[in-house]
């Protein structure tokens, strides 16, 4: 053998140098495709990222003008509430001082009205028979249906200042509402 190397040898040489630089060349160009669909990919990806983030941006926007608008519809309805409330609350206590007047009053008429009951009865035990005792009696009848209807009255309106339980107050509340939306 000598120390050169032959002619062959080079040749040995340069193939596989060639093929490995067309298994380079043909493996930079597969790298380099694959990058670009990689980096397509990747903006496409931050465009639809960045278009998410606004649409997300413009709900998140939406959705606080609505939650800012519905506020402020409850604040108003509350207010109106509470008017309502303290309207019907000095009806309220308006309509108990005039059952109070009312009464003071009808206990006044009833006293009265007894006071001539017993007077009206007092004549009749001395009247006579005749036109005088006829018109006592229709007297006393007229005082007897008057004072049935002083007490009726009176429980009326006593009732009227009476607690009603809770259980009842629901009742007619319910009922109460159910007739005003059907009218």
């Amino acid at each position: 053998m000598s120390v050169f190397p032959s002619l062959t040898d080079p040749i040995r040489l340069v193939v596989p140098a060639i093929a490995l630089l067309v298994a380079g060349w043909i493996g930079h160009g597969v790298g380099s495709a694959r990058l670009d669909e990689t980096r397509m990919a990747l903006t496409r990806l931050q465009q639809e990222g960045e278009s998410t983030r606004r649409a997300q941006d413009a709900a998140r926007a939406e959705l606080t003008e609505q939650l800012q608008r519905l506020q402020t519809e409850h604040e108003a309805r509350l207010v109106a509430q509470r008017k309502t409330f303290d309207e019907q609350k000095v009806e309220m206590a308006e309509a108990f001082d005039e059952v109070q007047e009312r009464l003071t009053v009808l206990s006044g008429q009833r006293q009265s009205n007894e006071a001539e009951l017993r007077r009206v009865r007092l004549q009749l035990a001395s009247a006579s028979i005749g036109p005088a005792r006829e018109e006592l009696n229709r007297r006393e009848a007229q005082l007897v249906t008057l004072q049935q209807q002083i007490r009726r009255l009176q429980a009326g309106l006593n009732c009227l200042q009476a607690p009603v339980p809770d259980d009842a107050l629901k009742t007619l509340n319910r009922v109460s509402a159910s007739r005003a939306v059907s009218r």
